[in-house]
């Protein structure tokens, strides 16, 4: 086990991350150079810039949409689980609020869903299908929502993007 408040430790620069996370003074000055060193490879950022390339040219107005899963169905009791019907609500008030503007939505999810239970919106198609390449383009969208989650957190620093976490009515 390595210990963080040695001599040797705070000699080499390391810090305990979960007691400093909520430490930002320093983030706005590095944040470029933060985001360049986590870019995903060029052919991943190229794929989605394409693939959103197309949409903007369109004019869509794009909502990321963290649709998040598999271990979420357990993680704290399901408590940021969300069933395929709710997220759906979710995107209706969204078009909704958006009524002003064409909308269409980008799905990030760790787990397969039907196409046809989002035949009520306009759905973008991702050119992979990975973690890396959701996350970039998560960070292309305009808005992003979804579950509390450091993945779209992440997306939504790097791409600058306002993000709603959904939270139940407890």
């Amino acid at each position: 086990a390595f210990c963080y408040n040695t001599k040797i430790a705070s000699s080499l620069g390391f810090i305990q991350g979960w007691e400093t996370r909520g430490e930002i003074k320093y983030l706005a000055q590095y944040k470029k150079e933060i985001v360049t060193q986590f870019l995903p490879n060029k052919e991943i950022r190229e794929g989605a810039e394409c693939l959103f390339g197309k949409y903007r040219a369109e004019g869509y107005f794009i909502i990321g949409v963290h649709m998040r899963k598999g271990d979420y169905k357990t993680f704290l009791n399901g408590k940021y689980f969300f069933s395929i019907e709710k997220y759906k609500e979710f995107m209706f008030q969204l078009k909704n609020l958006y009524c002003d503007k064409k909308v269409c939505f980008y799905i990030s999810t760790n787990e397969r869903y039907q196409k046809n239970d989002f035949a009520d919106f306009l759905i973008m198609e991702p050119s992979m299908q990975n973690a890396a390449y959701d996350l970039y383009a998560l960070g292309r969208c305009d808005r992003i929502i979804g579950p509390i989650s450091t993945f779209s957190r992440w997306a939504s620093f790097v791409g600058n993007v306002p993000l709603c976490f959904l939270r139940r009515n407890m």
